[in-house]
């Protein structure tokens, strides 16, 4: 094969080059439209709170209760320079791009031959109009799927390669990912216990001990 063309096939196949095509995206899209991710109630409740853990941090007013997962307010706090809506949706828009480039490293992985994932995954998962809306918006859906796609990828590099590191870096972003949107606990379930399952075969004790341990290490900002 022309080493030219495999340069170009793999370059196209890039989760990073898709990652950022699909950034830009939305940032024209957010230039274009002056969206500023707060719409409904869910944005601004994210928002306010992200501003009551500011104001906790700057003069000790405790920031109340939040019935959500705290780390994604909390990440929009850090923003120390003014108001963190523009980091917040930011983080949102992050978060997808992640997700497209971990599915586009699943799909390498499931698929090694395949000219068409990346630009698939891009078109079907990237530009979907549900996931578009929500990465422009202040809420913790696509950073939470981003990181459940990176635990998916990291857990199916365990599988393959059988390095234990794989399996508590799937641990500890499974936990990130569960402690910034509940529901992905659902979705997880199964491929983690497939994971442990696994470590029980290969008697990887060391590893199996403390993924539940590694995985529970995310919830610490929860308290």
């Amino acid at each position: 094969m022309n080493p030219a063309l495999t340069h170009r096939r793999h370059l196209s196949d890039s989760p990073w080059l898709w990652s950022g095509v699909l950034m830009l995206v939305m940032l024209l899209v957010k230039g274009i439209s002056g969206y500023d991710g707060l719409y409904g109630q869910d944005p601004y409740a994210y928002y306010n709170y992200a501003r009551a853990i500011q104001a906790y941090w700057q003069d000790g007013t405790p920031p109340g209760a939040f019935v959500w997962p705290r780390i994604y307010p909390l990440l929009g706090a850090l923003w120390m320079w003014g108001d963190p809506g523009p980091w917040m949706q930011f983080l949102s828009m992050a978060g997808s791009c992640l997700m497209l480039g971990m599915t586009i490293n699943l799909l390498r992985m499931a698929q090694p031959q395949s000219r068409y994932a990346a630009p698939a995954a891009f078109l079907f998962i990237g530009l979907a109009p549900f996931l578009l809306r929500n990465s422009l918006s202040i809420l913790s859906d696509t950073p939470a799927l981003g990181l459940m796609t990176w635990a998916l990828w990291q857990g199916e590099r365990y599988l393959q390669g059988q390095r234990p590191r794989h399996l508590l870096c799937a641990g500890l972003l499974t936990g990130l990912a569960i402690w910034t949107r509940y529901p992905v606990a659902l979705l997880m379930a199964l491929p983690c216990l497939l994971w442990m399952i696994h470590a029980a075969r290969q008697r990887q004790l060391l590893p199996l001990l403390l993924f539940i341990p590694v995985m529970l290490l995310a919830s610490i900002p929860h308290f």
